[in-house]
């Protein structure tokens, strides 16, 4: 029994819900859900705004088999604070079936971090709903943005800018390498990350200076990833670099099969991470006839710069862009062969 009472007008969970007639596909996940206490192993914190009754995680995993659902991310709740340990407890004993948001403080330490991040849980919580929070969390906010490595690369649009300015065929080709010089100026550890494709990645491979290798690592963004990641993996032998050491980032038309593909594939011999972007947030593809809410391609690239036009060619020669002469000549100066089409997901 819980030394808590819950509030008056709380609504307390159903004891027997009805069981949908939709049935979730294989690998579903429940992406916001809660643990409260019990009261009595782990107190609601003084300064809550509601008191709850008791939902434990056995009752959670129960609800989420009754469902269909195969996981799920437990969002730490506002009636906790940042006692992170009910959702600590439940993600211990979920048999790694779940992941967890937390809440922090702007004191939080590294060490408190990394055994957040050793039980689970994958992201923080900034609530700015004034309902449930007296103070508006900016201090924290402010705080952890400083402390936390941002991961990534350059966008296509800066070697495309680049290469149109070019005043000539040379300085064209060298476009791409002086993108990443500047970007080597500005940046280190996990934003060295190489962006190979926007002209073809075999050649910009081939050509690239020896001081490249020594970046963090590369991401595959067109073509098949698979051989996107095999042709790194030798260039970095080539160059004397361990591929174990390195990390590969994957980052088109992703989703959950194409990844433990891919993870599987590669683990051991190089570090690997994923851009998993359209297809987690709507994937809805063959739910409804004639698949319409299925996602489609858009996206958004410089076509001029100082009156000139942009060029990008991909691995992908389905995702090539700009006028049709000016496709040609930049495959002629970037030495780009017969390509494989691909179908372009998102």
């Amino acid at each position: 029994m819980s030394q808590f009472t819950p509030d008056a007008d709380w609504l307390h969970w159903h004891q027997s819900p009805s069981k949908p007639s939709y049935v979730p596909p294989a690998g579903a996940v429940d992406a916001h859900c809660h643990v409260f206490g019990p009261g009595d192993l782990f107190p609601f914190a003084p300064e809550r705004k509601y008191t709850p009754c008791d939902a434990s995680k056995d009752q959670l995993w129960a609800l989420r088999d009754y469902l269909g659902f195969s996981r799920n991310v437990i969002v730490q709740a506002t009636c906790h604070g940042a006692d992170n340990r009910a959702l600590v407890d439940a993600l211990n004993h979920s048999n790694g079936l779940a992941r967890g948001v937390a809440t922090v403080k702007a004191s939080v330490t590294d060490k408190e971090l990394a055994a957040l991040h050793a039980a689970g849980v994958r992201g923080v919580r900034f609530n700015f709903v004034k309902r449930l929070v007296d103070a508006l969390p900016f201090d924290s906010l402010i705080a952890l943005r400083r402390e936390l490595e941002a991961i990534g690369t350059n966008a296509h649009e800066l070697p495309m800018v680049y290469a149109a300015l070019a005043d000539d065929e040379e300085a064209l080709r060298q476009a791409p390498y002086e993108v990443l010089a500047d970007w080597h100026e500005e940046h280190d550890g996990n934003l060295r990350i190489i962006l190979p494709d926007t002209y073809g990645t075999p050649g910009f491979l081939a050509n690239a200076p020896d001081w490249l290798a020594g970046w963090t690592g590369i991401r595959v963004d067109s073509g098949d990833p698979a051989t996107g990641a095999e042709t790194a993996i030798r260039w970095w032998q080539e160059r004397g670099e361990d591929p174990r050491d390195k990390l590969v980032i994957f980052s088109d038309g992703l989703d959950v099969a194409k990844i433990e593909e891919l993870h599987a594939q590669f683990q051991g011999r190089v570090r690997v991470s994923f851009g998993w972007g359209t297809l987690l947030t709507n994937d809805f593809r063959g739910l409804v006839d004639g698949d319409a809410l299925a996602p489609f391609s858009l996206v958004c690239k410089a076509v001029e710069a100082d009156g000139r036009p942009t060029v990008k060619l991909s691995d992908n020669p389905k995702k090539a862009m700009g006028p049709e002469d000016e496709i040609a000549r930049y495959k002629r100066v970037f030495g780009v062969g017969e390509q494989v089409g691909m179908e372009v997901v998102v």
